[in-house]
Formats: structure tokens, sequence, C-alpha cells
């Protein structure tokens, strides 16, 4: 379930690339629009997260950046997969501390972009790394449990010590690190590239619950909104059914209404290979153990 974290340095090397936000901003909108947040594909397929986006047009977070990846190489710029801490409120019992990963997409003049999809910051963030322990900037977060946004605050970081977090994650001296803070939760993403984020990540968090609960995210992006459409988690014996800030459904799979169900499906099904009802039902879930 656990494996070693294995990073490398990107900062010493990065290209002097020239880059319009636009082009970040409209990443951002087209993975939230096109790519949900999903556990499906790893629970019930057991595949690692580039099957995941390829076949299922979803996935977690590392599913989430390799789309954002894919498409500014379309642009020709280059960006890198850095790992991260979850928010403290999201943190379950048998996480390591680097449960999350994001975008780092590097520019001229010291400037590191950093895109998050997997929690929902807004807008790419500006990072310029000559400004260490500077005053806090803030930025935008959706809260998807009530689909409102919130500011957080940032700073960024240089530590000059190793920074051992378990006997999994060590994250090397003289690295830069950004400190994110929302009120009384915080996380932090280190400026450096994550070489195996399924197996140093993905691992653990689908296996570290005592049982499987798959759940997709679905987000309405447009340019001057963004809301949480849909949430649905499957239990074991239920399943939970969330509709912008409504709860429409809490009950048995075999009693959901032909109508919801109908609804449902044509929505969902493209991410669900048309195959929405297998889906809902964890009985198909086959392994007690999922290895990437």
């Amino acid at each position: 379930m656990y494996n070693k974290l294995i990073t490398r340095p990107f900062i010493k090397f990065i290209p002097e690339q020239s880059l319009k936000i636009k082009i970040l901003e409209s990443a951002l909108i087209n993975c939230y629009n096109n790519i949900p947040y999903s556990t499906f594909p790893y629970i019930f397929n057991q595949v690692n997260s580039r099957k995941s986006l390829k076949h299922f047009s979803s996935g977690n977070s590392v599913a989430m950046c390799y789309y954002i990846k894919q498409y500014l190489k379309k642009y020709k710029i280059t960006s890198y997969l850095i790992p991260a801490t979850l928010p403290n409120n999201l943190i379950q019992p048998k996480y390591l501390m680097i449960a999350h990963v994001a975008i780092a997409v590097p520019s001229h003049n010291n400037i590191i972009w950093i895109l998050d999809p997997g929690l929902y910051l807004l807008e790419p963030v500006k990072i310029v790394i000559s400004q260490i322990q500077s005053n806090y900037k803030n930025t935008k977060q959706l809260n998807i449990y009530n689909n409102t946004i919130e500011s957080i605050n940032y700073y960024i970081n240089y530590n000059n010590h190793q920074e051992k977090l378990n006997q999994y994650q060590h994250i090397p001296k003289q690295t830069y690190n950004i400190l994110f803070t929302n009120k009384d939760i915080s996380w932090k993403y280190y400026l450096r590239e994550i070489i195996n984020p399924d197996k140093a990540i993905t691992s653990f968090l689908i296996n570290a619950q005592s049982h499987y609960n798959p759940h997709i995210i679905i987000i309405n992006k447009l340019s001057n909104t963004i809301q949480c459409e849909l949430i649905i988690y499957i239990t074991a014996n239920t399943i939970f059914i969330k509709h912008y800030n409504k709860v429409i459904y809490n009950n048995k799979r075999s009693d959901i209404p032909s109508k919801l169900l109908h609804h449902l499906s044509k929505r969902l099904n493209p991410y669900f290979n048309n195959r929405l009802l297998y889906y809902l039902d964890s009985n198909h879930i086959m392994s007690d153990s999922i290895n990437f």
C-alpha cells in the first residue's frame, strides 16, 4: 500500500518560456468542465491515472493534472507534476503526509505558476521564487460542499534542511515550498517534480479506506461562475447524491427512481463507458487490494 516517494528538482533546469495567462486559465476551465474527480476507475477497473484519463475521462488529482499537462503541451508549454499535502480537514488516519499533486508551470523572471484542479483553485497562482517569506498573498478556491467561493492565503518558503515526513516521504534540503491557509485549514506544495504519483500516492489513497467508497464530483465552470453540480458517493448499502446544494437521494441503489436514474445516466455515462448501472453496484468491486 505504501511506496517510497520519488522526486527530482526542476527549478535549476526550467526553460525560459513566455506564456499567456489565458492559456493557463483555459486549461483549468477545460479540466473542470471535462475531467471530473472520480475514484470509480481505480476501484472498479484497477487502472492507473493515465488509463483512467484515457478510458473514463476522469480520475483523481493525478489524472486531472495529467490532463492539464497534456493540454499545455499542445501550446508547447512545459509543466511538472509536484507533490503536495492535503488540507488537514481531508486527512484520514492511514494517509501519509504527501497525498496530493498539482501542476507547476515555470515562466520567465523566476515565476512559477501553480494550477490545482484537485482542490478547485479557481485561478493559476503566481509564485515568484525570489520573494521568500514575503507578505501573504491570496487567491480563490471553490468550496464544493456549499458552492461558495473562499479566499485563501499563501506564501513561499525555502527549507534549508531535509524534511523527513515519514519513512516513505522525504523532501530534500534546499526545496521551495508554498504554504496555503484558509482559516484553520492549511496545506503545502513542494517545488519538485514527482516521478511516481500513482505508486507513491494513489496506491494508499485508495487502499487506506476500510471499505472502498467510490465517488465522483462534477463541476460546472463558466467564464464568470463555477459550481459543484453533482456529488455521488457509494457505500456498501447506500448511494448518496447531491445536486448543487441539495441532497436529492440517500438510500439503497435498488430504490433509485427510474426518472432520476435516467437523468444520471444521460449526464454521467461518458465517465462510465455507458455502464452507469454497473458502477452503481458495489458488489462489482472484486479486489481487496489495488496495486499500481
